[in-house]
């Protein structure tokens, strides 16, 4: 099974639709959070990962946009429609979870934005001591 795992999208869309198009035959395509902030396509985005995705994780830009008071959101609009985000997107945003647990052809996977001890906004480095890395993963 080929699985295909993307972050920090952050409203490009031209770069989440080249992954899409590159692997069309995966089998799934998990998208682990920000889908938001930062660049000019957030619907059209939102858009693919509904379409297109097997698997959304919010991400912190994700969480820290949908949970805004509507007055302080930003007045977000889209460089590639033309069309503001609609209340189903924040919607959307607001009721992705932050983890998820997924058996796949017999081993299991958490995916979080993050960290398991801080999904949205935790991080663990590769060089980080094997303890702490083993601490995390249990």
């Amino acid at each position: 099974m080929q699985i295909i795992m993307v972050s920090d999208v952050h409203a490009n869309y031209r770069a989440l639709q080249a992954i899409l198009d590159k692997y069309r035959d995966a089998d799934e395509v998990w998208l682990l959070g920000d889908i938001m902030e930062y660049g000019p396509c957030p619907t059209r985005c939102i858009e693919l990962a509904r379409d297109r995705c097997s698997r959304v994780i919010q991400g912190n830009h994700d969480a820290s946009y949908a949970t805004a008071a509507t007055e302080d959101r930003p007045n977000v609009w889209s460089g590639c429609d033309g069309m503001q985000i609609k209340p189903s997107d924040v919607e959307y945003l607001l009721h992705l979870p932050q983890s998820a647990s997924v058996h796949v052809d017999g081993k299991s996977y958490h995916l979080v934005h993050g960290s398991p001890q801080n999904p949205l906004a935790g991080s663990l480095k590769p060089n980080s001591d094997p303890e702490h890395l083993q601490e995390a993963a249990e």
